[in-house]
């Protein structure tokens, strides 16, 4: 459904694409409203053509009713409709969006409208360039049974070509700050450290960052990375100070130490039994 498009323009990008075009491909450039009829118009499209199980939907704006009372209910109630429909007849939709033209750190905080759009949704994806000229984007994916990840891709003959994918712990590592990686590196020398931040950070010889970042980032990443490297971070008080605790797991050495001794213990008995049949 290309709802902003004339049958002249899709036409020529259709001949940029292909010689050939299916026939199970199907355009539509006009439709009704979410909430006045769309939804009995893609019924009566999917009895006509029984083998459809993909409907993109060309910008959602334009199947949206004009009102300038943006809400969460609203929101999540149009795009609930038409996954309503969707779960019912086993395809999918695709809704084409803008983004809000502010930055934002979260990028997924630039979908226009709100949160609504995106928590109604099974998946999320974000297509998003540094400049209006470049070739190369990112693709950003999240959702309900997909783990997070990016695409790196790169526009070429009306096409886009992959160039990289990242997920979710590969990113957190690249984007990790470098004194995480400086505490793994001081804890897997010493085994041990307990002291304030502002002790760790003397024994890091760290001079600009703040013991309240320090301690913010390593209860960010104790889960993840510091977990990743069998290292576990605790926090506790004292009457005159806050405690920073960080230990390497030694668990993990002592099982496989333990596997090691009861592998030599059944060559032992192994040994004795092969030495009594004897």
């Amino acid at each position: 459904m290309a709802l902003e498009d004339t049958h002249q323009r899709l036409q020529k990008r259709l001949f940029r694409l292909t010689d050939e075009i299916g026939s199970n491909f199907h355009i539509a450039i006009e439709s009704n409203k979410i909430t006045n009829g769309l939804v009995m118009q893609l019924e009566q499209a999917l009895k006509q053509y029984s083998n459809i199980r993909l409907v993109v939907i060309d910008t959602l704006q334009k199947i949206r009713k004009q009102s300038n009372d943006i809400n969460y209910s609203a929101d999540y109630g149009e795009i609930s409709l038409l996954k309503a429909f969707a779960d019912k007849n086993k395809i999918a939709i695709i809704l084409v969006h803008h983004l809000r033209k502010q930055d934002d750190s979260d990028v997924f905080n630039k979908i226009s409208g709100t949160t609504g759009i995106m928590g109604s949704s099974d998946t999320t994806f974000i297509l998003e360039k540094k400049s209006r000229d470049d070739s190369v984007a990112t693709l950003f994916v999240t959702g309900r049974d997909v783990e997070y990840q990016t695409f790196t891709l790169r526009f070429e003959e009306c096409r886009w070509n992959l160039l990289e994918r990242s997920f979710q712990k590969e990113l957190e590592m690249k984007n990790a700050p470098e004194i995480i990686y400086k505490v793994i590196s001081f804890i897997n020398k010493n085994g041990k450290w307990q002291g304030s931040a502002t002790e760790l950070l003397n024994a890091l010889e760290e001079k600009d960052i703040t013991p309240q970042y320090l301690t913010k980032v390593l209860n960010e990443y104790s889960k993840t990375i510091l977990s990743d490297n069998q290292i576990s971070f605790a926090t506790s008080r004292t009457s005159s100070s806050r405690l920073v605790t960080l230990e390497k797991d030694i668990v993990e050495a002592l099982e496989e130490g333990s596997k090691n001794d009861i592998s030599i213990y059944d060559n032992v008995i192994n040994d004795n039994d092969d030495a009594k049949n004897i």
